[in-house]
Parts: structure tokens; C-alpha cells; sequence
């Protein structure tokens, strides 16, 4: 333990005994002003011990002292946005944007312009060794142009991050242009901000956005202006690619406003219609939904070909009912790379790899890592 660390425990042994010691007395003699004061002291003091315990990684320790503070002065807006930081860096999104969002609520002037928490640089493009990230992920994609991909993206890129708290999301529009998907489906956290700022957002993208089975219910359209479907002819075929999601994770996102339709029903009934109507040679389905859904829809759908599948952060491979369903991984560490070979019209074989970003033999792309530097103005927690 540094000596730094040892003098704060003492000072916080003090004042906690000060404390117990002005709660004896204020049953006879209240003094709630002297409590409060101490109250708001041994916070800070908390606060500052968990510091060092950060910088010494030791991030469970630092977490508990964060609580402390907090427990101790729930006005401690730095309390939360640093208790944040170690939510985010294990990876506990939910819990960090809840600080965030108190911290500064609390406190702004603590927060405004302390944008970038180490993982976030990381997430996105400021890392020292190969971890992923959107610019370094721009090259890999870019490695593989020449074969003339549909690019498909299965959702939940505006939101979570301790950025977009401050962002709204802003900072993966260039990001999403430079990967210039074909398409993509609505995720959860594309709603985090509310539909009109997706609406406003959206605009700035550069590809179509699928939604097949949720409808708003005054205007009976595909909620948040998504497409039912979309095609696309690349090398002498037709593909069909509609965007669905589960009923469970939308009373959450979106509260009200919404109609929802039964995926699987939905899902058959969109393929038969794009094979039978449309002249489609394959149908692929982009899902935002756990694995247990996605399962559903690939052993109640025989006429969806291929599932991709977002929602559940965890990269996986796996074949069900004879086809393959892929889940999308997190912070751009990698993707998949499909490639369909057409025996005849109606027998096709599939091979899939994941191709892994966190690798020396992908740079960052330079044009995008200086788009992204705006948004990184400061790298460092504040005390």
C-alpha cells in the first residue's frame, strides 16, 4: 500500500470517528450543519482514495471507495463520473451511463469537456497496441473492397458509451460513413436519446436502416422511418435483407408509440414475399435480439438463408436448422467475412471466418483517427 493511500485511510478513520462521536452528541445537543460538513469531507476523502486506488488498478477497491463517497455526499457529482469510469472499464455499460448521467446532472462543470475515459479511446481509436477500434477496423474493411461485399450491420452503434452521454451519438457518424454499410437494423441503444434525435441523426447517415416488424401506430410505417426491406444486386444475384427485433428489449427503448409484430411470423412472411415477388436469390435476416430468439427464427423460418445477429456483444458462429446465424462481437474487435458460393439456383455453400482487428496487420486508418480527435479532448479522470 503507498504511502499516499495509507495517510488518506488514517485521515478517513479520523473523521469517520468524529463523526460517530457528533451523532452521540446531536441526540442531546443537535449539530446536523457540523454532520453535514464531515459528511461532505469524508466524501472527498473517499473520493481521493479511490483515485489512487485507480491508478494503482485496482479497480474493485477504487469502486468501493467511489460508493462511499457517494453514500456519504450524494451530491459528489466527481463521486459518480468517477465511480462511471470502472463501470465502463468492466465492461458494465448499463451502471456506467447511470453515473454518468447523475454526474452530470450534479455537477456539469466536472464533466463537460472530460469527454474520453481511457476504454473509450480504446473503443475508438487512440490505442497504443492493437485493440480494435473503429479507424483500425476502416482498414480491415477496406482490405477486402475490392471484392465488391455487401457490408450489413446488426445494430447498437449511437449508444452505450461515456462519450455519446455528452455526444448523443455524434461522434459515430463519420465512423458508420467510413464503413459505408449497405444496410443495417435498429438496435436498443439507437433509441437512448429519443426517436426524433435518431430521426435527425439518421439523416446523416448514408445507407438505409430496417425496422420489419415494429410500425408506428399512427401512421402504420416501419417505426423511426425504417425500411421493411431492402435489395440489393451484387455479382449476378438478388439479395433480400430485412431487419428484425425482439418484442423485449422495445417497452424499455421506446415506452410507447409503437405496434410490434411477432418476428418469426413477420420474418416468413417478408421471405416468402421477397423469393416468390421480388425475384430474391437469398434472403438475409438482420436481427437485434438474444440467442434464444435468433434460434427461434432460424428453426421457424426456412425461407430466410442467413441470420445476423446484434444484441448480445458476444461474437459467435453457430448453425442452426442447416443455417448459419453470426452474432456481431463489441468495441470493433472484429467481424465476420461470409462468403456464399452459388452451386444452382436453389443449393448455395456458406463459409464464414471471423476476421480478428485487434492484429498488427491492420493500421488505423489516418483520415478517420484525425475525424475522431475533436472528439477526444481529454484522455484523463478528473479529481
Amino acid at each position: 500500500m503507498s504511502e499516499s493511500i495509507t495517510q488518506l485511510s488514517q485521515s478517513i478513520d479520523e473523521c469517520i470517528h468524529e463523526l460517530d462521536s457528533l451523532r452521540q452528541l446531536s441526540q442531546s445537543d443537535p449539530n446536523q450543519h457540523k454532520i453535514n460538513s464531515l459528511c461532505k469531507s469524508l466524501a472527498i476523502r473517499y473520493n481521493n482514495r479511490g483515485f489512487l486506488y485507480y491508478k494503482d488498478i485496482e479497480f474493485n477497491l477504487a469502486a468501493d471507495d467511489y460508493t462511499r463517497a457517494i453514500q456519504s455526499d450524494p451530491s459528489l457529482g466527481i463521486a459518480f463520473y468517477n465511480r462511471a469510469t470502472i463501470h465502463y472499464r468492466m465492461n458494465n455499460f448499463a451502471k456506467a451511463y447511470e453515473d454518468f448521467k447523475i454526474a452530470t446532472q450534479l455537477d456539469p462543470k466536472n464533466c463537460e469537456f472530460q469527454l474520453a475515459f481511457e476504454q473509450s479511446c480504446q473503443q475508438l481509436n487512440n490505442c497504443d497496441e492493437p485493440s480494435g477500434g473503429a479507424a483500425r477496423l476502416v482498414t480491415a474493411f477496406n482490405s477486402f473492397r475490392d471484392c465488391d461485399p455487401l457490408v450489413l450491420f446488426s445494430g447498437d452503434i449511437m449508444s452505450p458509451s461515456i462519450m455519446s452521454t455528452f455526444t448523443k451519438g455524434e461522434q459515430m457518424i463519420p465512423v458508420l460513413n467510413a464503413l459505408s454499410p449497405d444496410c443495417a437494423v435498429f438496435g436498443n441503444h439507437e433509441f437512448d436519446f429519443g426517436v426524433e434525435h435518431l430521426d435527425s441523426w439518421m439523416k446523416r447517415t448514408s445507407f438505409p436502416w430496417l425496422m420489419s416488424n415494429v410500425y408506428d401506430n399512427r401512421s402504420n410505417r416501419p417505426f423511426s422511418n425504417g425500411k421493411v426491406w431492402h435489395i440489393i444486386d451484387r455479382h449476378n444475384k438478388r439479395f433480400g435483407i430485412i431487419g428484425l427485433v425482439e418484442e423485449q428489449w422495445l417497452a424499455d427503448s421506446l415506452h410507447e408509440g409503437y405496434v410490434y409484430r411477432d418476428f418469426v411470423t413477420e420474418g416468413r412472411k417478408l421471405a416468402k414475399h421477397l423469393k416468390e415477388k421480388e425475384s430474391v436469390d437469398f434472403v438475409i435476416a438482420l436481427t437485434h435480439m438474444r440467442w434464444p430468439n435468433d434460434c427461434l427464427l432460424a428453426e421457424g423460418v426456412a425461407e430466410i438463408d442467413l441470420i445476423l445477429g446484434g444484441h448480445d456483444h458476444d461474437y459467435q458462429i453457430r448453425k442452426i436448422n442447416d443455417k448459419f446465424c453470426i452474432k456481431s462481437g463489441t468495441d470493433f474487435r472484429q467481424f465476420s467475412k461470409i462468403d456464399i458460393k452459388f452451386i444452382d439456383s436453389e443449393e448455395y455453400e456458406i463459409e464464414c471466418n471471423e476476421i480478428n482487428v485487434n492484429s498488427f496487420d491492420f493500421k488505423e486508418d489516418q483520415t478517420l483517427k484525425q475525424e475522431l480527435q475533436k472528439y477526444f479532448i481529454s484522455h484523463d479522470i478528473k479529481v
